[in-house]
């Protein structure tokens, strides 16, 4: 047996609804790294002590990190989101 109209529109309501949920769930991945590493540059830049090779050296790690949570993140949720496929 086939479904009515309504009942189709129903579960494609419902899909979005689950893909919206994910993909804000998997947005808070690149939220919290971008939050932490500039917590961390930060902290070295503002506290003298901090100002070793070593800190430095993690500083551009940090930085490398908040490129990767502005550029591929953000990405790499949105084709996770766009390749599920909701089951009917």
């Amino acid at each position: 047996m086939g479904r009515s109209p309504s009942q189709n529109l129903q579960l494609q309501i419902a899909c979005v609804y689950r893909l919206q949920f994910w993909a804000l769930s998997l947005l808070v991945f690149p939220v919290v790294t971008l939050f932490g590493n500039l917590l961390v540059c930060l902290s070295v830049f503002i506290e003298r002590t901090l100002h070793t090779i070593t800190n430095f050296f993690i500083v551009s790690l940090a930085v490398a990190d908040i490129m990767v949570a502005i550029l591929v993140m953000p990405l790499a949720v949105y084709v996770e989101v766009r390749t599920v496929h909701c089951s009917a």
